[in-house]
This record gives structure tokens, C-alpha cells and sequence, in this order.
């Protein structure tokens, strides 16, 4: 049974590592990471808890892309978790389809509570959210003491270009109060967010 296992483990490794090598084709991505300027993947398989694998590698990644979890079979949610609170790093939640809509990514939501850590993912996420055709601020509950407020956020996105748009939602607990996403869909209307 661990020989069968393993060679089913094998062979459903096989098959990502050819459709990851596709669509690096088709969407022009580099997979040796040697040309400046180019977006780079790579396969990587790492023993551990998915959850640790994706805080671990995701420290080190322009971005983490992570499939929209599906919490009514708890496949996800952890990992979701360990990259946005362990990774540091911003993070794409992908749709459910394999071929997303034209207006994928065009609309990026950002948390802000003023905090270090939402400071430090503002930072990382520029050239991402300057991309976007509508920014939005998603902002609630508790900000941290002597933090900027979303409003000053908004204005240092004005200093670099980029309109952005204040949404306030009621709550003390910010994760709770924006999820699940479907509680937000009068605001986000036929919306991907990043």
C-alpha cells in the first residue's frame, strides 16, 4: 500500500510539475529565474504541513498565490492564514475557475488597521495596487495606537498616483467582520479582489 502510495504521489506530482511548465509557457513566465524583468515560477516540493511551507518559502516571493479556500472541506483556511499573518509578503487568493475574467485583479482591497505588519504589506504591494483600475481601503474595528489612519494611507497612495477609495465596515475583530467575502458582495460587486 506505501509502494502505491507513493507512485500515486509520483505521478499527481508529474502532472502539476507539466501543467505549471505550460502555462509558464503561455503566460511568459521564466522557470530558471535568470532574465532581469521577467516574472519568474518555480516547482518546489517541501516536506511539512502546507501551512509552515507557505510561511517558510513565501518570506522570500514577490507574491503568494494561494487557491480561495474551501472552508465547508477546511482545505485552506490554514494556509491563507500562515501567508498573510506569517508570510509578510502579499497575497493573490485566486478564484474558483482556472481561466479568470478580464476584470481579474483590476480592483485590489487593502486592510488597514495602521499596524507594522499593514504598513509593511502597503509597501511591498505597490507596484500591484498601481496596476489596479480601483483601490480600496477595506478599514474596521480597533486601529493601533499612534498608527495612520486610512485616511493618510489614502493620501500617501495620492503622492504616488494611485486613487484610493475608503470602505469602513463595522466590527471589532477585522478577519471576522470580512469574512466570508460574500457578506461584502454589495460593495464588491462582480469584483476579484486582490
Amino acid at each position: 500500500m506505501l509502494e502505491q502510495a507513493v507512485r500515486l504521489a509520483n505521478r499527481q506530482e508529474d502532472h502539476l510539475q507539466g501543467i505549471l511548465h505550460r502555462l509558464a509557457r503561455e503566460f511568459g513566465l521564466s522557470e530558471d529565474g535568470g532574465e532581469a524583468g521577467i516574472a519568474t515560477c518555480t516547482f518546489a516540493e517541501e516536506p511539512g504541513r502546507m501551512a509552515d511551507v507557505v510561511r517558510h518559502a513565501g518570506r522570500l516571493t514577490d507574491l503568494i498565490v494561494l487557491p480561495k479556500p474551501q472552508r465547508e472541506n477546511n482545505l485552506g483556511p490554514t494556509s491563507l492564514k500562515s501567508a498573510l499573518y506569517g508570510a509578510g509578503r502579499p497575497v493573490l487568493i485566486c478564484p474558483g475557475q482556472l481561466q479568470p475574467d478580464a476584470t481579474f485583479a483590476q480592483h485590489v482591497a487593502v486592510g488597514w488597521n495602521g499596524s507594522l505588519p499593514a504598513a509593511r504589506a502597503v509597501a511591498s504591494s505597490l507596484d500591484i495596487v498601481h496596476a489596479a483600475q480601483r483601490v480600496s481601503i477595506l478599514t474596521g474595528g480597533k486601529l493601533q495606537p499612534h498608527g495612520p489612519t486610512s485616511e493618510e494611507l489614502a493620501a500617501y497612495y495620492a503622492i504616488r498616483g494611485i486613487t484610493a477609495e475608503i470602505v469602513h465596515f463595522d466590527g471589532k475583530d477585522p478577519a471576522t467582520a470580512l469574512w466570508p467575502p460574500a457578506k461584502h458582495q454589495g460593495q464588491f460587486a462582480g469584483d476579484r479582489c486582490l
